[in-house]
């Protein structure tokens, strides 16, 4: 009976610290930096064509033009998928930035982009802290 119980106690540790491990993964149920750290560079780029692609499907579908370009909008850039991995992974360097959501990320890429000013840059990544914080 006692070892039944120091076995229930076990597993009940084990799965908490394997959820704990999960939820550093995400933020706000979204994929984060830490995520993106663990992925090897074709998972990246895989995922970042996979962004576009869902994105772009789900906003493609509106029949309404001002909602669709409203929607759409913010993830429109020149970039190729590689050069946006490229840059969400810069962005990542930074510790703190590892708990962003990935879509955050993939903004901050686009922003930089269209020729967003240092300043504008550096306020949109410390507004994206607070909120994943």
């Amino acid at each position: 009976m006692r070892k039944g119980i120091l076995l229930i106690a076990f597993l009940c540790v084990c799965a908490s610290t394997a959820a704990s491990q999960i939820d550093r993964l995400r933020t706000s149920s979204r994929f984060n930096g830490r995520f993106w750290a663990a992925m090897a560079k074709p998972q990246k780029l895989a995922y970042v064509q996979g962004f576009y692609d869902g994105w772009f499907s789900f906003t493609g579908s509106s029949q309404c033009a001002e909602v669709q370009s409203g929607v759409v909008e913010p993830y429109r850039t020149g970039l190729t998928y590689e050069e946006i991995a490229n840059e969400v992974e810069s962005f990542y360097r930074e510790d703190a930035n590892k708990p962003i959501p990935i879509a955050s990320a993939i903004q901050y890429a686009v922003r930089k982009a269209r020729g967003a000013t240092v300043q504008e840059l550096q306020d949109y990544v410390v507004a994206q802290r607070r909120l994943s914080s």
